[in-house]
């Protein structure tokens, strides 16, 4: 009786599948240079809380959010996007230097940009959508303020598609908001 009960926890107690874990990936360094900013501050950057978990959150449709069980983000995603934004944006702006939020009050910046992303994640059919409105900064002055939705064809269920459509998605925003620096100079 024992040996049967210890086979039947035995075959209970089953492996799980690895978990992995991802990161957004910057913008390769051959992208043009489409402004040129001195000092760029990035931040603050801010995600909404059903996007800041570990596990990666794609929808189900009609609302429903579903959080993976063994796909990660190998990092709080909050820092990753702000690190890849100040990243692409550097890059975009030409920027001699690039000041993640929040910087020290001795180290002004010429423009700052402000992201609030509503939503980042993969629909039921795979598709990534990234909505976010940002706003450009001179000091307390306003220069622009804008909206990107972007969505891009993904595969369903397949988070390494996801995270690097994600990576594209932040790519595109960070090109729509490099082109409004020229105006903001």
């Amino acid at each position: 009786m024992t040996l049967a009960i210890a086979a039947v926890l035995a075959g209970c107690a089953g492996r799980n599948p690895p978990t992995h874990y991802y990161l957004l990936q910057a913008l390769a360094a051959r992208d043009a240079v489409v402004a040129s900013v001195p000092v760029l501050g990035v931040g603050p950057v801010t995600l909404r809380r059903y996007l800041n978990r570990d596990a990666i959150v794609t929808g189900a449709g009609g609302g429903e959010l579903l959080l993976a069980d063994f796909e990660h983000w190998a990092e709080p995603l909050q820092d990753n996007v702000a690190q890849v934004l100040a990243d692409n944006l550097g890059r975009l702006a030409g920027a001699s230097q690039v000041l993640a939020y929040p910087w020290p009050h001795t180290r002004p910046v010429d423009v700052q940009v402000e992201v609030d992303i509503g939503q980042f994640h993969a629909e039921a059919d795979g598709t990534v959508v990234l909505q976010a409105r940002w706003s450009l900064y001179r000091g307390d002055v306003l220069l622009r303020a804008g909206r990107s939705d972007i969505r891009l064809p993904g595969a369903s269920g397949d988070y390494r598609v996801i995270a690097t459509r994600q990576s594209e998605a932040l790519a595109a925003m960070s090109r729509e908001i490099a082109a409004a620096l020229p105006a903001a100079r």
